[in-house]
């Protein structure tokens, strides 16, 4: 019952909304500093020397995180105390920092790449960060992974049968092939007209003249 009436609190509510706005204002201000290069002052600069030391290239991906989880928080406060979705986060930054390792994930990247090349070599890392990468994304997102894939391949489905309809359409259509030419008509015997109508042409004798009586 105490649950209950604290999920349907508004002061929580209102609490991740606030927390939400501080994350979205972290979030520009990380990527003015970090990405257009703009002056942060002493904190920016403090703030980028410590992300590069502990991140690496990860640091740039920072704002981005800050500014979509702050924006779910304003808009989606409950999707916070929702397990999956913190559990996604989680998965997503860890398989972020595995796949970009010591080279370029900075002092995290170097104590993960350490464990895990020792554990399971450079192939298996790679296949922990690129399951991570996803598990988080599909907990994160919500998304279901089976409609995902269903989607997908109707997509290409689809795809692959208008490619052929353009293709039966762009081809020319098959030359017919010339009539044979006619050759000349056989010339037909002249009719003979006494033996074709007799009663016509052959002349009948004339009828004696029948005297008048006076």
């Amino acid at each position: 019952m105490k649950k209950t009436k604290r999920a349907r609190d508004p002061r929580g509510r209102h609490h991740h909304e606030l927390i939400g706005l501080g994350l979205v204002s972290l979030g520009a201000f990380t990527a003015a500093v970090l990405w257009l290069g703009w002056d942060g002052g002493l904190v920016g600069e403090k703030l980028t020397a410590w992300l590069a030391a502990a991140a690496g290239d990860a640091r740039l991906a920072l704002p981005l995180v800050l500014l979509a989880v702050g924006g779910l928080m304003v808009g989606r406060s409950g999707l916070v105390d929702v397990a999956p979705f913190r559990t996604g986060l989680v998965l997503v930054c860890f398989g972020l920092m595995t796949a970009l390792g010591g080279e370029r994930g900075g002092a995290i990247g170097r104590a993960l790449d350490a464990v895990f090349q020792r554990l399971l070599g450079g192939t298996g890392t790679v296949v922990l960060a690129a399951f991570a990468l996803v598990a988080g994304s599909v907990l994160v997102t919500g998304a279901s992974l089976g409609a995902i894939l269903r989607h997908s391949a109707r997509v290409a489905r689809d795809t692959a049968l208008a490619a052929r309809r353009s293709v039966a359409a762009a081809r020319p259509a098959p030359a017919l092939a010339p009539a044979p030419a006619r050759g000349p008509e056989p010339r037909r015997p002249p009719v003979d007209g006494e033996k074709a109508f007799p009663d016509v042409v052959l002349e009948r004798p004339e009828s004696p003249v029948q005297p008048r009586l006076v």
